[in-house]
């Protein structure tokens, strides 16, 4: 397996109803957890094993930028990681809303910003 560098990943939000911005960013974790439902009941054998029924999917999108503009909490539309043709991976969300929106700077330095999406549906 090759190790890749998340160098120069790119990130495009395109609100609904409005136009697309892309954001060079700095960090992106994706993180996708499934609910399951323990299905077993108790007049199990005492060597069986539990079964379990997948419930919800959950998915999250958190990144930090580069940039002075804000992505507001509430705001909702589509969601690609890695729209750069080099880019080391690739995710696309079509329904992501924004749960948190930061943007920040200190002397010195540039200014920043940091989202998280919960992501209803990836393509």
């Amino acid at each position: 397996m090759a190790i890749k560098s998340a160098h120069g990943v790119e990130v495009k939000f395109t609100p609904s109803g409005g136009s697309a911005t892309t954001f060079n960013v700095t960090n992106v974790q994706i993180s996708e957890t499934a609910d399951v439902v323990d299905s077993s009941h108790l007049g199990l054998a005492q060597s069986a094993r539990k079964t379990f029924i997948t419930g919800l999917l959950d998915a999250e999108v958190t990144f930090d930028y580069i940039s002075d503009t804000l992505i507001s909490s509430g705001e909702s539309g589509a969601l690609e990681i890695g729209t750069n043709t080099d880019a080391p991976f690739t995710y696309n969300a079509t329904d992501a809303t924004c749960t948190s929106g930061s943007l920040g700077g200190t002397v010195g330095d540039l200014v920043k910003g940091s989202a998280t999406f919960k992501v209803a549906t990836v393509s």
